[in-house]
């Protein structure tokens, strides 16, 4: 087992493929595979807490969630640019929660139906708690409690470099 591709490059050299996002005042990031009218009130209450602008990248056909700016069409670097440049994530994706740890974004995954071994591995290896929201109700925290704390953690980045050993040798032999 290798960790996804994307935690083999570090913040640093994902920076360098990046520029810079147009919105100057803080955001909250939207990013959902399959939006209902529960995503969109957890949105909402998100919203209020912090005061941010939501930006929504939708690549949903249909859009419950009220946003300040709703982006449709984007490029992998505009998707990686969104999210380093949030103030908070709020996601049910895998890849959008990974590059929110790799730039170290507050974040709070939607949890879905389906599909969490994912994203339940990063949160072992990350140490991460509390940020899973599973309903509404789940949302009744203060904006202080918002925050993401990354501890140092050898785990994920031992992880990383066997990942790295495992693919190199494998490339080698």
């Amino acid at each position: 087992v290798t960790i996804d591709p994307v935690f083999l490059l570090s913040a640093r050299e994902w920076e360098s493929l990046i520029y810079p996002v147009d919105i100057k005042e803080p955001y909250l990031l939207c990013y959902f595979i399959g939006v209902g009218p529960r995503e969109a009130k957890i949105v909402k209450k998100l919203s209020e807490i912090t005061g941010y602008k939501v930006v929504f990248l939708n690549v949903n056909q249909v859009s419950f969630v009220h946003a300040d700016i709703e982006i449709r069409d984007l490029s992998p670097q505009e998707f990686v640019s969104y999210i380093k440049c949030a103030s908070l994530v709020c996601t049910n994706s895998f890849h959008c929660a990974a590059f929110s740890m790799i730039f170290e974004r507050n974040l709070k995954v939607i949890k879905k139906n389906t599909g969490l071994s994912r994203i339940d591995m990063l949160l072992q290896y990350y140490n991460l708690k509390d940020i899973y929201i599973d309903r509404e109700s789940d949302v009744n925290i203060e904006k202080e409690n918002l925050q993401t704390n990354y501890p140092r953690n050898r785990i994920a980045e031992s992880v990383i470099e066997e990942s790295k050993k495992f693919l190199v040798s494998s490339i080698v032999s």
